[in-house]
């Protein structure tokens, strides 16, 4: 668990940040139609994941149709509360109608953790980008990590069939909390634990 001095926080300007309060771990925090509290995962140290976020889809508000922030700080701070390594990839082209958000990115930049992708700007790059969805999946198969975008990945290369198949993980927000399926891909395909885990 990272202690709360050690997460990284930002005031965001166009919406109000969470208030982030530690919780301990159950697996009693999911609720009946599959969401998951964003602390309710727990595995050993040595079968962690690593974790890559796609700061394009994760950031998108829908309703207002900008992107925020905050909604990547709290993908971070669930990641690193239930002690993942996490990686954040952007398109270097994102914040360029959204000057007020740079200062939360540089701070997540100032903590080595995000990358900046030189990558063709799309009308919707937070959802469809043929060339973003590629460096995504390619940093993932690199890094052995877990994917979480609310992408199809229709646009990527065939070569990355496993990775949109057994790595994407989707999410909602609500309240100002970012929510985690537990079972990602439905009956169908892998749970969210099966996700997390490092191939033995």
């Amino acid at each position: 668990m990272h202690p709360a001095s050690d997460r990284i926080s930002a005031a965001p300007v166009q919406e109000p940040a969470p208030k982030w309060k530690e919780r301990k771990i159950t697996d009693s925090m999911c609720d009946g139609g599959g969401r998951c509290n964003i602390w309710a995962i727990n595995l050993p140290t040595e079968q962690r994941r690593p974790i890559v976020l796609d700061a394009a889809s994760v950031s998108y508000n829908d309703i207002t149709e900008r992107y925020s922030g905050w909604r990547v700080l709290a993908a971070i701070n669930w990641a690193q509360e239930i002690g993942h390594r996490v990686t954040v990839l952007a398109p270097n082209n994102m914040l360029v109608k959204e000057p007020e958000e740079r200062g939360i990115f540089a701070n997540i930049e100032a903590q080595g953790i995000l990358e900046w992708l030189a990558v063709p700007e799309t009308s919707n790059s937070y959802s469809e980008n043929p060339d973003l969805e590629n460096h995504l999946l390619a940093r993932a198969r690199e890094l052995d990590a877990a994917i979480v975008s609310e992408r199809s990945f229709s646009g990527a290369s065939s070569e990355f069939h496993r990775e949109i198949l057994q790595r994407v993980i989707g999410f909602c927000f609500f309240r100002q909390e970012i929510f985690i399926p537990v079972d990602p891909y439905g009956r169908s395909g892998p749970k969210l634990r099966e996700i997390l885990t490092m191939s033995s």
